[in-house]
């Protein structure tokens, strides 16, 4: 095989597995520690990473040299290892808030028997459960996953804050407002959003 086609074979490998684990060409740079303009070089197949590069991105893509040098592609619908885990650690870690807002409702009725709003430990752990999930999502996924994220805690946070005041309607009469501050910072996230994909792009 000449030089050009093995470029095009990595190339085209490269960008298969980077999309395959949900990184952006910043994100994977960033990773590897070269910079994003080293990703698209490569992606484009105008240069080629040397040896140590490769040995980096097999680890992070979860699959071996021999795999980013090959024709042959494993079945896209087979969830990478390394997704795998990384979905897993974000279930496991969402299921541990749920777990301690479980401990304080049980400990607040155990201890506290005329505490009535003990469920509010469950109300909070929605918010805090969207936040645990954008912490990851920001970590591991790529942008669309974090907008999503950050979706979710925005509106789980005005939710969560009705329902905490939820008994005390007459004095906070007006606590549905709370939804226009969340759809300004859903707009913000939209922009927020849009800026980066563009940003991306140039």
């Amino acid at each position: 095989m000449d030089e050009k086609k093995l470029k095009s074979l990595i190339a085209n490998n490269i960008t298969y597995f980077r999309k395959r684990s949900g990184l952006t060409q910043g994100k994977l740079a960033e990773m590897i520690n070269y910079s994003d303009k080293s990703v698209s070089k490569w992606e484009r197949g105008d240069g080629m990473p040397d040896v140590t590069v490769l040995v980096k991105l097999a680890e992070i893509f979860d699959v071996t040299i021999n795999d980013l040098v090959s024709q042959d592609k494993p079945e896209e619908k087979v969830l990478p290892t390394r997704q795998r885990k990384h979905i897993m650690i974000d279930i496991m870690s969402i299921i541990l808030v749920w777990l301690v807002a479980t401990v304080v409702f049980v400990g607040l009725r155990v201890f506290i028997p005329d505490f009535s709003t003990a469920w509010i430990s469950y109300i909070l752990a929605i918010p805090v459960s969207a936040i645990v999930n954008l912490v990851f999502a920001c970590i591991w996924w790529n942008h669309t996953v974090q907008f999503f994220s950050i979706s979710i805690l925005v509106w789980t946070c005005a939710l969560g804050i009705q329902m905490t005041f939820y008994n005390y309607v007459t004095a906070f009469d007006n606590i549905s407002l709370i939804y226009i501050c969340a759809a300004v910072l859903q707009v913000l996230a939209i922009a927020w959003t849009l800026y980066r994909n563009f940003k991306k792009k140039k």
